[in-house]
C-alpha cells in the first residue's frame, strides 16, 4: 500500500507514532487542575443567577396582584 492509500493519522503496521503537537497539548491541559478553582466560580454564579431569575418569575404575580388593586383603588380616589 502506497502512503497516498493510507488513511491520515495511521502509522504502518509495526510502526508506532508519535502524538501530535495539538494532541499533547489537549492531553496536557486536560491534566492540569490551575483552572478547576475559575470553573466552581462559574458554575456556582450560574446557579446563583438561575435561582434568582426563578424567584423573580415566582413573585412577579405576587407583587404584581396587589400593585394593581391599589392602581385600582387610586383611580376611584378624587383629588380636590
Amino acid at each position: 500500500m502506497s502512503d497516498r492509500d493510507r488513511l491520515p493519522g495511521r502509522a504502518r503496521s509495526g510502526t508506532t507514532r508519535t502524538p501530535s503537537l495539538a494532541i499533547r497539548r489537549l492531553v496536557r491541559l486536560l491534566r492540569r487542575e490551575d483552572g478547576g478553582a475559575s470553573v466552581d466560580w462559574v458554575v456556582l454564579t450560574a446557579a446563583l443567577a438561575s435561582l434568582a431569575a426563578v424567584l423573580v418569575l415566582g413573585l412577579r404575580d405576587a407583587a404584581t396582584d396587589p400593585a394593581d388593586s391599589i392602581g385600582a383603588y387610586l383611580e376611584q380616589v378624587e383629588v380636590e
